[in-house]
């Protein structure tokens, strides 16, 4: 008795856990939202419109309706959700991540097919290799959610949607990884060619700058979703996020 006490007492520290990181992760988006929209007005809503800014707009604002969601769903604040609602849900909110990862990949990408000066070889290059992240990504993630969807539901003691999850889930975070991966390293190699010549610009520093500041963060974020899905219990598969 006193080790099931234990163990829930636990389960709902890790719960509440994931949901103040969650929330912390919510509010400084929210925050980075404020500060930098008089730049989106000024450079995003002005500016003429392409599949770019089309696709930067829509991860902008339709990720913080599911972070809403999200917290809703597992943020231990309702008394009670149908079943219906979590099954719903839980493959709704990996269509979206899936594609929202899809789409900010794709920018990526382009702004390296940009900084290359868009040469035939390195489109195919690029978009063979994205299509290969996401049908591997997809394939992976899907096959996860369905594989232990049987045992979705509402959660009374910890007040959330819960369900079991595959031990392989955690390999969704490798192709994003690899292609990350690709991109940096062709990021770095126009950036020293550039760097040859114009050693007196800013050129150089800006391209380095970018590329490796991206890459260092989301390869720290990636591998810290990895080892959570990986070895940390199920109470706190909600902290990758």
């Amino acid at each position: 008795m006193s080790l099931l006490l234990h163990e829930l007492d636990t389960a709902i520290f890790n719960v509440r856990l994931s949901v103040a990181s969650t929330v912390a992760g919510y509010t400084a988006m929210i925050y980075d939202h404020i500060l930098t929209f008089p730049d989106e007005v000024e450079y995003v809503w002005k500016a003429e419109k392409s599949p770019a800014i089309c696709m930067f707009l829509l991860v902008r604002y339709i990720t913080p309706i599911v972070l809403t969601i999200d917290i809703y769903d597992k943020g231990g604040i309702s008394s009670y959700t149908s079943h219906a609602f979590c099954i719903t849900w839980h493959f709704t909110e990996a269509v979206w991540y899936v594609c929202a990862f899809g789409i900010i990949h794709a920018l990526v990408a382009m702004r390296v097919i940009a900084i290359w000066g868009r040469p035939r070889w390195i489109v195919i290059l690029l978009g063979s290799l994205w299509l290969i992240y996401f049908a591997t990504t997809s394939t992976i993630v899907f096959k996860a959610a369905t594989s232990k969807s049987y045992t979705i539901h509402y959660e009374p003691l910890l007040k959330l949607c819960y369900l079991e999850c595959p031990n392989s889930r955690w390999t969704c975070w490798i192709p994003p990884l690899t292609l990350e991966a690709v991109l940096f390293a062709l990021s770095c190699v126009q950036a020293f060619r550039a760097g040859e010549y114009a050693r007196g610009t800013p050129i150089f520093y800006v391209l380095f700058r970018d590329g490796a500041l991206h890459f260092m963060v989301i390869f720290v974020c990636s591998v810290f979703n990895m080892l959570v899905w990986a070895v940390a219990p199920p109470s706190l598969v909600a902290l990758a996020k």
